[in-house]
């Protein structure tokens, strides 16, 4: 993957930081602040956006963006470093984790039920079309008929969607690999990495500042 370090990227430096700074204390989103906007001590920090707001008495520091970079070159070197046992537990990880089979044999399994049912629907409609029948007797077998196939439908978007989830968590696992497989230690802080690898950042003090990369 190509990398430009300390690039001017796609990402405006602000709104990239602000977007994944959590506080630790109440789960806010952290924010810019501009310090002294008028005059030559013009800076911008970054606080718990709901510090010093109704009554919240949070007690997460406020953090410079040179802190911010800090702690992900800090965290990304320590990531990278171990990169070869990460990536192998990874995919360990999502192999012993995924029940993705059973999941597409139960969702096959009510998709054949489903086509059982509309069947019986559509038979129970022609028989009633062509043979003079008692109308409550008929009215009885095509809402049974109907509330099954719709309970098998609403059993089946639900198992199609875990399958569709179990997917995205595969790609997401074999994107990150392949993100990081070929990357090395950085010196400088890299907008493109921040935005590719990092869900988050949780602030919980000073000292104590963790890095989620995606999975």
């Amino acid at each position: 993957m190509e990398r430009r370090q300390g690039s001017k990227s796609r990402y405006s430096g602000v709104d990239i930081l602000a977007s994944k700074l959590i506080c630790g204390e109440c789960g806010s989103s952290y924010r810019p602040k501009v310090w002294h906007s008028t005059d030559q001590y013009r800076r911008t920090i970054y606080q718990c956006g709901h510090k010093y707001k109704g009554g919240c008495k949070c007690s997460t520091p406020n953090l410079t963006a040179e802190a911010i970079h800090a702690v992900f070159i800090r965290s990304f070197n320590e990531m990278i470093t171990n990169k070869k046992e990460i990536i192998s537990n990874l995919r360990e990880n999502a192999a012993n984790s995924s029940n993705m089979k059973e999941l597409i044999s139960q969702r096959d399994a009510v998709r054949d039920e489903m086509a059982m049912l509309a069947d019986i629907v559509q038979n129970l409609i022609a028989e009633n079309a062509r043979i003079a029948q008692d109308q409550k007797e008929y009215a009885k077998k095509y809402q049974l008929a109907m509330e099954r196939y719709e309970a098998a439908k609403s059993k089946y978007e639900d198992l199609a969607a875990q399958v569709a989830e179990e997917h995205r968590k595969q790609r997401a696992v074999e994107t990150f690999i392949n993100n990081v497989r070929d990357l090395g230690v950085i010196t400088e802080f890299d907008e493109m990495l921040w935005g590719l690898l990092v869900e988050s950042v949780t602030v919980y003090s000073k000292d104590d500042i963790r890095v989620e990369f995606k999975k």
